[in-house]
């Protein structure tokens, strides 16, 4: 009986440090990726681009299959 609760105590440890350790990374991870899109901003394109203009084009929706959308691209 002693056993099992020692145990259930370890397992319950053992969570609770992965969890921690999962948002320590997480964090990190989600500040290198600030910093790189921060010094992303600072980077200069090679061109003027104060007047630039700039468009999207979605593809069609066909109605169909997937191959057949495949086919048409």
């Amino acid at each position: 009986m002693v056993y099992d609760t020692v145990r259930a105590l370890e397992q319950g440890f053992s969570i609770v440090v992965s969890k921690v350790v999962l948002s320590v990374v997480s964090l990190a991870a989600a500040g290198l990726l600030t910093k790189s899109l921060f010094l992303l901003r600072r980077v200069d394109p090679g061109f003027n681009a104060t007047h630039l203009l700039t468009l999207q084009v979605d593809r069609p929706i066909l109605a169909g299959s997937e191959p057949q959308t495949g086919q048409f691209l």
